[in-house]
């Protein structure tokens, strides 16, 4: 278990390295506001991830799609399919943005995902 610390003003970053082939899935972190514990489920959450170059949309995982709540926590993850279709090579980049329940809407954790190819494929 996670718990994500946000830097007054700014986003948490986190970089990735992905295999391609492999299921892939984040941590699982708990999530304050306001230094209080509260329940990941009762937000609404968007996860994009594009291309470094060029802003290509690769993806968006969104509640129930791709995002998870495991114990009230938030958790988010990539399909086997999914890292497959990256490209060796290429950087992604990412950014989690969180609507809460008021429809305050932060950005709260950005980063880089790193495909590297599987000595062992799929």
């Amino acid at each position: 278990m996670s718990t994500i610390k946000i830097p007054p003003g700014g986003q948490y970053v986190k970089n990735y390295t992905v295999y391609m082939g492999d299921t892939f899935a984040s941590p699982a972190y708990t999530v304050k506001d306001g230094g209080v514990v509260v329940d990941a489920e009762d937000s609404a959450w968007k996860l994009r991830i594009e291309t470094e170059k060029g802003g290509t949309l690769f993806v968006l995982l969104t509640n129930g799609s791709g995002i998870t709540f495991p114990d009230g926590k938030f958790q988010w993850g990539l399909t086997a399919a999914q890292t497959a279709a990256m490209v060796a090579g290429k950087r992604y980049k990412y950014d989690i943005q969180r609507t809460r329940p008021d429809n305050v809407v932060k950005t709260f954790q950005k980063g880089v995902l790193i495909p590297v190819k599987d000595t062992t494929p799929p």
